[in-house]
């Protein structure tokens, strides 16, 4: 008796701590897509706003 719950205590601590087999989901993966373009359009005015802030400063001097 004492060596098949030992045996079912074991059995449940290596089942409890195998890795999971079903790969991790990517959640709202279209969504970072989405932010990660809206991210590289941000920063192509930022760089265009600079561009023509330099053009008119040299210009105005």
């Amino acid at each position: 008796m004492r060596t098949r719950i030992l045996m079912l205590v074991l059995f449940a601590m290596m089942t409890a701590c195998s890795p999971s087999s079903d790969p991790v989901p990517k959640i709202a993966e279209s969504q970072r897509q989405a932010l990660d373009k809206a991210k590289a359009t941000a920063n192509t005015l930022q760089e265009s706003a600079e561009a023509s802030r330099k053009k008119i400063d040299e210009q105005s001097e």
